[in-house]
């Protein structure tokens, strides 16, 4: 089966495409009508297969800018959502174009201003396959319990074995041999359903991420993108989503920080240090609000807490105007690293000693310090920052 998740009916009227359906080679003119980039999207390529294939394509691209009014509001929803700081400017003008798209051919009266709060569920119970637009998840048809009784999404913990698997646990020693053929029998049961077969290729390429649409309507305006936090946004939004080589997410989430030094959280991901304490202790978590106002966050206990920069002592603090201090809280001073005058010398056409300049063109610095420091944002915590480092500075030994 072909590795790209194709969209074959319905057809889409104008698809938005991302870096990734470009570089996944994608046969967007067998799943669209009208394909629909930004040059920024392409100005991302840069390996040199991909740019050969955009250069002999078998469709039209069409480029649109989406306006401020639309980029601010998709600006808005996604700091709402938490994927704000892993959105980039041109990820936010893609769904801010799919937005556009979707004024344009449907309207907005059906999209979201705010995410949606996600139901809470108790534990043992399923959540609901078919709650938010633009997902797909495989039913619990094909997975059924010994009595042959699915498992309903409102009670899971109703689903009780089978007495079958009650007398296989109560079975003496001497028919061991009955229940590994049993046994036997159905993994090989269970090995036939998990094959890909022309009953069931409509479900796996579902879950694979295609896109699917009631009463076999066609799609009017879609986004592909291989982005998990693109995809996040559009999907809270209400517009469709999708994505090639199964690259789907399967539940839109709402994240928020939380601090795991005094646990308090805040819905500004831009911060990096906690508001409360004060400490870079700021950790992404996912959470949702049930209709009471409450919150519940979902955190992964698993994951080990990043100790970057915790095993060397911290420097002495330098002064100037070009020191790399560690930035260790929030109201911190930091250096200004301005560059030089000359650097910051802009070419005046007007000038009066225009003529007498030596050169019409920028004139590149490499004589001042901050030159020569090569001024940059430091990333500070890698190496030891309080060992001594020779000098390999390329200056003359004084005689």
């Amino acid at each position: 089966m072909d590795p790209v998740t194709f969209l074959t009916a319905p057809r889409i009227m104008n698809l938005v495409v991302d870096s990734g359906g470009f570089i996944r080679n994608a046969s967007l003119q067998d799943i669209c009508q009208n394909v629909y980039t930004l040059p920024e999207v392409l100005n991302e390529i840069k390996d040199k297969a991909t740019k050969e294939r955009l250069a002999f394509i078998p469709y039209k691209i069409n480029y649109r800018l989406p306006p401020p009014e639309i980029i601010k509001i998709v600006t808005d929803f996604s700091k709402l959502t938490g994927d704000y700081p892993s959105l980039s400017a041109v990820d936010l003008k893609v769904i801010a174009l799919t937005y556009m798209l979707e004024k344009e051919n449907v309207g907005t009266s059906h999209l979201y201003e705010k995410p949606r709060s996600m139901q809470i569920l108790p534990h043992g119970v399923q959540m609901d396959k078919t709650a938010l637009p633009g997902h797909f998840l495989p039913s619990g048809e094909g997975k059924k319990c010994g009595t042959q009784r699915s498992c309903s999404s409102a009670a899971a913990n109703d689903c009780v074995p089978s007495t079958e698997n009650h007398l296989y646990i109560e079975k003496d020693a001497s028919s061991e041999n009955e229940e590994i053929t049993g046994s036997s029998d159905e993994s090989v049961s269970d090995e036939d359903s998990s094959w890909v077969t022309p009953a069931n290729i409509e479900e796996v390429k579902a879950a694979m991420g295609e896109l699917r649409v009631d009463d076999g309507a066609a799609v009017p305006v879609a986004c592909l993108s291989t982005d998990f936090a693109v995809q996040n946004v559009l999907i809270q939004m209400g517009l469709k989503a999708t994505s090639v080589d199964g690259m789907m997410i399967k539940q839109a989430r709402t994240f928020i920080l939380r601090c795991h030094a005094c646990f308090a959280t805040t819905k500004i991901m831009t911060k990096q240090f906690c508001p409360t304490c004060g400490n870079k202790t700021l950790k992404r978590v996912s959470a949702c609000i049930d209709a009471d106002g409450k919150t519940t966050m979902f955190i992964n206990f698993k994951k080990p807490i990043n100790i970057r920069g915790k095993r060397y002592s911290l420097p002495m603090p330098k002064g100037g105007k070009h020191a790399n201090n560690p930035i260790l809280c929030e109201d911190q001073r930091i250096p200004q690293n301005r560059l030089s005058k000359m650097a910051l010398r802009k070419l005046d056409a007007l000038d009066p000693d225009y003529v007498t300049h030596s050169s019409p063109f920028k004139i590149n610095d490499v004589y001042s310090r901050s030159a020569h420091l090569d001024i940059r944002l430091g990333h500070w915590g890698s190496r030891d920052p309080n060992m001594f480092r020779k000098n390999t500075g390329n200056h003359k030994k004084k005689k």
